[in-house]
């Protein structure tokens, strides 16, 4: 089996608030190109701060971090910036032009994009969220759950390499649950998922990250994440599952709970 590049690379990273609050101690991460990596901690554990280093929201006190190869410096942060895409928990933050299609047009534009480019774009887009019927409206006409699907697509159509999903199923009842769990699933590219929400988890990632108090605590698979309890209580995850994945923890069940999985827009 041919070996996957590292697309992020992460060294020895430090960093304090002005306030004083140090919120990363030392943090060493790998992610290889292709992986779906949970990223799970309690609450101020610096999982949001990690990622908001990624694509230089934030510059550490000292370490090292490359994004397929690039070192995250000023003079990289467009290119870098390029090949993140970052769903936030409220699709408010990535919705505010006139109509749907302007929204996922507007990071291709920026990317001076050509005309007939653009449109393939925000098309392909369109129909991978099931929003094609929808690209002339105003994005606050939508339901909650449209919005989400609104939002992926203005990152889709910028074509990233990397995705980032903060909490992606918050506030969403179960056939919209369903829905983004199955479009997150299938995306062809390296992912990264912060929640609380262990299902998706399960579902979408093989690899678990845990964080505590600005450390990596534990790196592992999914498969033997679920079955440590004291980790995920210690986490504040509650391991009794929407579904059935304690009961048939392999990587066979995971498959079978996607592919039962419809979608319904």
């Amino acid at each position: 089996m041919e070996k996957k590049s590292p697309i992020i690379s992460i060294k020895n990273l430090h960093f304090t608030y002005p306030d004083g609050t140090v919120a990363l101690k030392g943090v060493n991460l790998t992610i290889q190109e292709g992986e779906s990596i949970a990223l799970v901690g309690k609450n101020g554990s610096g999982k949001s701060t990690l990622i908001k280093h990624l694509n230089g929201i934030y510059q550490g006190d000292r370490g090292e971090i490359t994004v397929d190869g690039l070192p995250v410096i000023e003079e990289n942060l467009q290119t870098i910036r390029g090949l993140i895409g970052m769903a936030f928990q409220d699709p408010d933050n990535q919705l505010f032009c006139p109509t749907v299609y302007d929204d996922v047009a507007f990071g291709p534009i920026n990317m001076d994009v050509d005309e007939m480019a653009l449109h393939k774009r925000v098309q392909e887009s369109l129909e991978k969220m099931g929003l094609m019927d929808l690209a002339d409206c105003p994005s606050h006409n939508l339901s909650f759950g449209q919005q989400k699907r609104a939002a992926m697509a203005t990152i889709l159509s910028m074509r990233p390499k990397i995705m980032i999903f903060d909490e992606p199923t918050s506030n969403l009842d179960p056939k919209n649950e369903a829905v983004i769990t199955e479009i997150i699933a299938n995306l062809p590219y390296t992912r990264i998922l912060i929640s609380h929400d262990l299902p998706i988890l399960y579902q979408v990632c093989q690899k678990v990250v845990v964080m505590d108090d600005g450390r990596i605590d534990a790196i592992m698979s999914m498969e033997d994440f679920i079955t440590n309890r004291q980790l995920l209580r210690k986490n504040g995850l509650d391991f009794t599952f929407k579904c059935d994945c304690c009961n048939g923890h392999n990587h066979e069940h995971r498959h079978n709970q996607i592919e039962k999985k419809s979608l319904s827009f």
